[in-house]
């Protein structure tokens, strides 16, 4: 006789674009010994195709997926497929200006930034057309990101002295020490550095490492960073 097992949590999977294989939507249903539903999105648009057994829903608009359902999605353990994260700072918000001033630097006007080189680029800028430019991706290595922090600290050190104490002033770093394009494990010139206040900058790391959980945002996973407001 069979017994059944202990009951599972509910668990949503979210999936974006267009998925080959054994992840094409129609066989979400097929799948035994869970009790699955599948709904069809059309974000902005109505979906080609409709598998036999699921349900239809046509937003107007495509508005992508707000905060709150990125919190909740986050929650059930979900799973974002073909759909890189963004991380959003803005100019204008007191709490994060130094932050995302030194990240529009360092995408926008790299000449500003430090270490210096001619023709330097730096990574991670939302693009406005396809491959306009390369995302960054998470690092959940904890040596890891200690050496990129390591690595942008000697930048800070050999341009402003020592002023990173922790308590008035942090050294931040861009791309963030948490991805594989850090100062230490990406291209060693493609990044910036630069002494900020401290408030401002763990501020802005809270946000990020918020941004991580609710975007579901893990390692090796690829995300944008993308600055609003006036510079």
């Amino acid at each position: 006789m069979d017994q059944a097992g202990p009951p599972r949590p509910p668990r949503l999977v979210a999936e974006v674009g267009s998925r080959p294989g054994p992840a094409h939507p129609g066989q979400r249903l097929a799948q035994t010994g869970v009790e699955a539903r599948l709904v069809i999105f059309g974000n902005g648009c109505v979906p080609a195709h409709v598998p036999d057994g699921a349900s239809n829903v046509v937003l107007p608009e495509n508005e992508g997926i707000p905060p709150g359902a990125q919190r909740r999605l986050a929650e059930h353990g979900t799973v974002l497929a073909d759909a890189p994260g963004l991380y959003t700072l803005s100019l204008d918000d007191p709490a994060v200006e130094q932050t995302a001033l030194h990240i529009y630097d360092a995408q926008n006007r790299p000449e500003r930034t430090f270490p210096s080189h001619l023709g330097k680029t730096v990574p991670g800028k939302k693009p406005q057309e396809q491959g306009e430019s390369l995302p960054l991706h998470r690092i959940e290595d904890s040596k890891k990101i200690d050496s990129n922090r390591r690595a942008s600290g000697r930048v800070r050190d050999d341009v402003w002295g020592n002023k990173g104490d922790g308590k008035l002033v942090n050294c931040d770093e861009y791309p963030f020490a948490s991805t594989y394009e850090g100062a230490s494990t990406g291209d060693r010139r493609s990044f910036s550095a630069r002494p900020i206040g401290a408030d401002d900058n763990q501020e802005a790391g809270r946000r990020l490492q918020r941004t991580y959980y609710e975007q579901r945002i893990l390692n090796g996973d690829p995300f944008y960073v993308q600055i609003t407001g006036t510079p």
